[in-house]
């Protein structure tokens, strides 16, 4: 990819809109230059309203790195603080080495995600014709430890979380072998995270809505959306958390939890001009 090359790498989300009209997928403009020295250039993901197409480069920031040997993974930075975080994000210890196959305490998670993770460790209702099934695209990790079972659901609900995956995943699926492979830093046990995932899921188990939709085929489904926004506030202790273990800087934490606000936050295009 890179041998004797300038490779510049500039990634759109399906979300809020399309870099191409009609195009509803997500979408990455490569561009390869001749070189004498190989180099790989990228921005972050470039998320706009219509209104902006128009400048949504001017705004845009590349940086030049050599960290692309995440596997097959390319990273999406910006700029110095954005791979220095990347770096911070490291350990031989991930998510995977401390799950079972049958553990009692569960992570519950959506596939599929936007701006916030859909997590917790109790299974979210869904009931189809008057059953209680397991929600469509739903994955659910298992641990023998209550404290690794509250650990993830924290981290998943996290902007931690959040801009990792904008940063080496398609900003439409959450991977489980991208879950599973995160890094875990040696001194995790040190936090309660058992009090702090209890208090995560009872923000968002106040603020779910109840919906009921009636689908193509004839079928009665009725579910609790949970959406992490309604539960920003209590999701941060999480963030601060996760600052203490990768000791992220000030600086550095502000970034995160700032990480595609406005988006996350659901405002929108007017207040975005503002």
């Amino acid at each position: 990819m890179l041998a004797d090359a300038r490779v510049t790498i500039l990634p759109f989300p399906r979300r809020p809109e399309s870099v191409f009209e009609g195009v509803e997928m997500p979408t990455a403009i490569w561009i390869r230059n001749s070189a004498e020295v190989s180099s790989l250039v990228t921005t972050s993901v470039r998320r706009f309203y219509s209104v902006q197409r128009a400048a949504a480069l001017d705004s845009t920031q590349f940086y030049q790195h050599a960290d692309y040997s995440r596997g097959l993974r390319v990273p999406k930075l910006d700029r110095v603080l954005a791979s220095s975080l990347l770096k911070k994000v490291t350990s031989k210890l991930v998510i995977d080495t401390v799950s079972t196959k049958t553990g009692a305490h569960k992570v519950f998670y959506q596939e599929a995600c936007r701006y916030w993770a859909k997590s917790s460790n109790f299974s979210p209702r869904f009931v189809r014709n008057g059953e209680s099934v397991d929600q469509p695209h739903g994955r659910i990790i298992s641990f023998d430890d209550a404290s690794a079972a509250g650990l993830v659901n924290c981290l998943l609900n996290s902007s931690l979380f959040y801009w990792y995956y904008s940063t080496l995943a398609d900003c439409e699926h959450i991977n489980d072998s991208l879950v599973r492979a995160f890094p875990l830093p040696s001194d995790w046990r040190t936090t309660d995270w058992i009090k702090l995932a209890s208090e995560i899921d009872a923000a968002l188990r106040e603020s779910a809505k109840s919906k009921s939709i009636l689908t193509k085929q004839g079928h009665v489904i009725e579910y609790d959306e949970i959406e992490g926004r309604r539960a920003r506030d209590v999701i941060l202790h999480a963030d601060v958390a996760f600052a203490r273990h990768f000791d992220f800087s000030p600086v550095e934490l502000d970034y995160l939890v700032s990480y595609d606000i406005k988006y996350r936050m659901g405002q929108d295009a007017k207040d975005d001009d503002d």
